[in-house]
């Protein structure tokens, strides 16, 4: 995994994270476990339907900011979901991928060091209902600053 900042929640989704699943990783999402990164990066995993649309979604306003959420109730694969969406997104030589790995930074900062001013950006965020309100503060803020800036999506 890389980040820029070791204290940061957010973890950059590429080649690092997205190692080839190993056969006893695979065997046991076979079995029922919750799939790590070299799951959902394994192109034999079937992607989630809803994926398609979403990736639809980031790309219909790419200077714009958008959020996108991905609501269910507990064990529907919304977390598998994320993660995949993430693993095919982080393909993508366009777009930068941050993965929320620990609780929602406190400050504006926290959400803004990561993103690139210069390219398009894509925040995933699992359990993202728990963070709604702290999101929509922090892109309010975003969007007040001056200077350029590349679109920003948030999918959770």
């Amino acid at each position: 995994m890389s980040t820029s900042n070791p204290q940061s929640p957010w973890v950059r989704v590429d080649d690092g994270v997205l190692a080839p699943p190993s056969d006893a990783a695979r065997l046991a999402f076979l079995h029922g476990a919750q799939p790590g990164w070299e799951i959902a990066a394994d192109p034999r995993v079937s992607a989630l339907p809803l994926g398609e649309r979403l990736l639809q979604e980031i790309d219909r306003d790419p200077a714009g900011v958008s959020i996108d959420l991905v609501l269910g109730p507990t064990g529907q694969g919304k977390s598998t979901l994320l993660l995949q969406l993430a693993a095919r997104l982080a393909a993508r030589p366009d777009l930068d991928v941050l993965w929320l790995s620990g609780p929602w930074p406190t400050d504006l900062e926290g959400v803004a060091a990561p993103l690139p001013n210069d390219r398009r950006t894509v925040l995933v965020v699992d359990q993202i209902d728990e963070h709604v309100s702290a999101l929509h503060q922090a892109l309010r803020e975003l969007r007040r600053r001056p200077g350029p800036r590349s679109g920003l999506h948030v999918v959770g």
